[in-house]
């Protein structure tokens, strides 16, 4: 194979909202810096969403007070996330959310100017928005004008094969791109590559994003709190979250017979409702709205099928015994009606369109769903500038682990702008040198690619065995066999680089979830076979290396200086 050498002072891998922000960033403080991605139209942020896909940020409307401060412990009360990642998600979320604005993403506002919000998951407070079922691809399409713009070079194709260090600090990587190889010698990367979709089956991932953080990890790079999942229920032929509007119609639930799932469940119709603002699965909520959760998984690992449907409506007609919340909400939205799909037309007619532009007419056949794998929590560690244990090594987006256990709903599109920023001022500051890659390690690497070749139905069957023992509902002894054989599988495994790079992340994710499954308090899954001999996990980060996972306590969020001339005269230091 042919080899293309490219030289840049930064390299950003990965083309979501993360990446092209970064790359944004780095450009408008006069980086040279280029964009790698294995599909520049593929990942999380181009195509995935929901009925109203959630933006975090400080409340910007009404009479409700918000403070940086307020918003930063609602992130750290969600445990085991360090402050002062709280305090720079909180601080910076109006500057990045008006910038996307200023970019021209369509965030709603009323007659005044107002960015009004909404309560969502995790959060009591109006801090979320919307610009619809699809804004981190209107976030992704405006980030990717303005690096046009700029000038950006953004090439496709592009498979992230292995990260190189020296001297402890990122010098390149490696990709291949077809028939050839593309070495990037750089002294900076952002790797900006999602969520390690991979490794599991049922997933509401987008099919085409499959995440790199197994590169990173190779290189030296530390995870952090890959025990933590978020998991809730997904249209499973049209890759989606079945969250908010869908919920809040409150449609039947069925299995494959047509038969109602746990038709018994008491005040089913209103813990169906709360789903809408309950989505992600919760263990503190077994037997609440988390019970719909439990019936739908039930039902599918009998080896049946699970659906949501539009065309009958559980109420039968009448309103009697629903919640005030749900009466009020129904209300509020014109939606008292009988019928579930009269309803979800009354409340957002745009979710039910959604579907229809994919080929299923939820006026007139079931949606087939399951209790699907969303989004990682956890990821790479990183420190108050979004860089790795890896010097020059940044990370952004859900592939770097800044949230812990719970995380308000809408703050990962937050996180992909702080996050992404945060390393692109770093990296403009710092500005380290461009040194030589080592040729030695690119020809092993090289040599270890072309020594085999890719087995899907192998990948499938270690993704089938996270499902089972690694997911919403966890088994201690099943992950201690699955771990074992990943390791197993990992001595042997050659030329196949899909497959070692989920490899790597199941490995370290299963022993950051043997070892958080050690401890009390409830999080987003459940834990089968183990005594909880220690304290609560919220007080802690599990940090995973070669050698294990450590609990380490989390740290509070970090006062900032508020004494405006000290704070001035130290930027204009530190910005000369």
């Amino acid at each position: 194979m042919n080899t293309q050498r490219i030289t840049c002072e930064a390299a950003v891998i990965g083309a979501g909202a993360a990446g092209l922000n970064a790359l944004d960033e780095l450009l408008a403080r006069g980086i040279d810096a280029a964009l790698f991605a294995d599909d520049l139209s593929g990942g999380a942020s181009i195509n995935s969403g929901s009925d109203k896909q959630t933006y975090y940020k400080l409340s910007m409307a009404g009479d409700t007070p918000d403070s940086v401060q307020a918003m930063a412990q609602r992130f750290f009360e969600g445990g085991g996330m360090q402050g002062c990642h709280a305090r720079a998600m909180a601080a910076l979320s109006a500057r990045s959310f008006m910038k996307l604005a200023l970019l021209g993403v369509p965030f709603p506002q009323n007659e005044w100017g107002e960015y009004v919000g909404y309560r969502t998951d995790h959060d009591e407070t109006l801090r979320a928005t919307s610009a619809g079922p699809l804004t981190s691809r209107m976030m992704a399409d405006c980030l990717r004008r303005s690096v046009r713009a700029r000038g950006g070079r953004m090439l496709g194709g592009a498979q992230l094969a292995a990260i190189y260090v020296r001297n402890s600090a990122v010098c390149g990587a490696l990709f291949t791109a077809g028939d050839r190889y593309i070495e990037v010698n750089c002294s900076s990367i952002v790797l900006a590559t999602g969520g390690n979709a991979d490794i599991y089956g049922r997933s509401v991932f987008p099919v085409n994003q499959h995440g790199a953080t197994g590169a990173a990890l190779r290189a030296g790079a530390k995870a952090n709190n890959l025990c933590y999942w978020q998991y809730g229920l997904a249209s499973t032929k049209v890759r989606w979250n079945v969250s908010g509007s869908y919920q809040q119609a409150i449609p039947e639930y069925v299995d494959q017979n047509g038969m109602p799932i746990a038709p018994d469940m008491a005040r089913r119709n209103d813990k169906i409702f709360l789903k809408g603002y309950q989505w992600p699965f919760d263990a503190a909520r077994a037997n609440g709205s988390a019970a719909v959760d439990r019936a739908v998984k039930a039902v599918c690992d009998s080896g049946g099928h699970a659906y949501m449907d539009f065309t009958r409506d559980p109420l039968k007609g009448g309103f009697d015994g629903l919640s005030d919340e749900a009466l009020s909400y129904l209300r509020n939205c014109g939606a008292l009606v009988s019928g579930a799909y009269e309803r979800l037309a009354r409340i957002n007619m745009s979710a039910a369109e959604f579907y229809r532009g994919r080929g299923i007419d939820l006026a007139r056949e079931p949606l087939e769903i399951a209790l699907c794998a969303q989004h990682s929590n956890g990821g790479l560690w990183v420190d108050e500038h979004w860089q790795t244990s890896v010097r020059n090594l940044y990370a952004a987006g859900e592939c770097s682990g800044v949230f812990g256990a719970y995380r308000p709903g809408g703050s990962a599109l937050n996180e992909t702008q702080v996050g992404s920023l945060r390393a692109a001022e770093r990296i403009a500051a710092k500005r380290p040198q461009v040194v030589p890659l080592p040729e030695d390690a690119l020809d092993a690497e090289k040599k270890w690619l072309e020594a085999g070749k890719a087995d899907a139905e192998e990948l499938r069957a270690f993704q089938r065995r996270m499902d089972v023992c690694a997911g919403a509902m966890r088994s201690v002894d099943g992950m201690r066999v699955l771990k074992r054989d990943v390791e197993a599988r990992l001595e042997t495994l050659r030329g196949d680089a899909r497959l070692r790079d989920v490899l790597w992340v199941q490995k370290y994710a299963l022993s950051a979830m043997l070892e958080q499954a050690k401890y009390s308090g409830n999080a987003g899954h459940m834990v089968e076979g183990c005594d909880k001999t220690h304290g609560d996990h919220r007080k802690y980060a599990f940090i995973t290396d070669e050698n294990g996972t450590r609990a380490e306590e989390v740290a509070p969020v970090p006062e900032g200086d508020q004494w405006f001339e000290r704070v001035w005269k130290k930027y204009r230091e530190d910005h000369r």
